[in-house]
């Protein structure tokens, strides 16, 4: 059986295979509310309201995807473009009950973290 801490914090290697390349996709922690304000900043655009899953690689939060309408924040470069599409993947098999759990349970909103 999956856990919830599992569906949180999925690790996917990224193609090239170098360190510190691996892409983590998760849910948001309450300390992860500074990093997507700078992202925002940093590429001039808004961060998703409501519930989001994010990206980080090598430590840094590179992109968040929406859960609620697929609104997207990512730095600009190929990496963060692939780790959206890979957010937007893992959204899609929770919504629809890939390992047994819906989305619709583990929610998560800024807000609240």
């Amino acid at each position: 059986m999956t856990t919830i801490a599992q569906l949180n914090r999925t690790i996917i290697s990224t193609v090239n295979g170098s360190p510190g390349s691996d892409l983590v996709v998760r849910f948001p922690g309450s300390a992860d509310r500074n990093a997507l304000s700078q992202l925002g900043r940093q590429v001039d655009q808004p961060v998703p309201t409501g519930s989001v899953m994010l990206a980080e690689q090598a430590g840094r939060v590179i992109a968040a995807v929406s859960l609620d309408g697929g609104a997207a924040l990512a730095e600009p470069t190929p990496e963060a473009e692939s780790a959206v599409a890979v957010l937007r993947f893992r959204i899609h098999q929770l919504r629809h009950g890939a390992f047994g759990a819906g989305v619709t349970g583990h929610r998560r909103t800024m807000a609240a973290a």
